[in-house]
């Protein structure tokens, strides 16, 4: 699950993940597709995304150094993570653009984040559920329709802003930075150690 703010309302986010999940423009291990929900705001967004979790850490590697797309974006959050999915939420990759303002969101504490991030996790999963057994242009009619029929499951622009503003998720480069990089372990059994100085008897 990841957020952010648009750096740009002239810029949409869209045209970012349509580039990043598209398995002919980027080099992936995996052969799977992605599949996932991008909601987006007029200031900020929310992507639910889904893949075999080297795919995913891959996507986000390509992100950062497409500085055309970095540039849309601002804070970028990775809220929630996980390689233990027993099935996928979606069934495709799709987008919507909806802006609903909301109402302040107090999060003082980490417990009230977490408690927010699942709830906005949870929602999503539900669209994800509803439009899982549907064609490409079901869906398209399923979301243009959800802010009058299942309005209480979409993100708010607050609700966004605050699970960004807690501070207490990982940034995307915080991230990488932890899950991408390479780990530099060395085995004492590799280590050469000092000859020990000869027994004076």
């Amino acid at each position: 699950l990841i957020a952010g703010k648009r750096a740009s309302k002239e810029d949409p986010i869209r045209p970012v993940f349509d580039d990043l999940t598209s398995l002919q423009k980027n080099p992936y291990e995996g052969t799977a597709p992605f599949t996932g929900l991008l909601v987006e705001t007029s200031s900020n967004f929310i992507v639910c995304l889904e893949g075999e979790t080297k795919c995913v850490l891959q996507l986000l590697n390509h992100w950062v150094a497409k500085p055309n797309w970095m540039s849309r974006t601002a804070e970028v959050t990775i809220l929630a993570h996980t390689d233990d999915i027993p099935q996928p939420g979606f069934s495709k990759w799709t987008a919507m653009e909806v802006s609903i303002p909301g109402v302040p969101v107090d999060l003082t504490n980490e417990d009230s984040a977490l408690a927010e991030i699942v709830k906005l996790l949870g929602n999503m999963l539900s669209i994800g559920q509803q439009i899982f057994p549907k064609e490409r242009l079901q869906i398209e009619t399923f979301l243009g329709s959800l802010k009058t029929s299942h309005s209480e499951l979409l993100p708010t622009m607050t609700q966004i802003d605050a699970v960004i503003e807690t501070g207490f998720s990982l940034t995307l480069e915080e991230f990488i930075e932890t899950f991408c990089s390479s780990v530099d372990i060395t085995l004492s059994s590799e280590l050469v150690w000092p000859i020990a100085p000869p027994l004076k008897y």
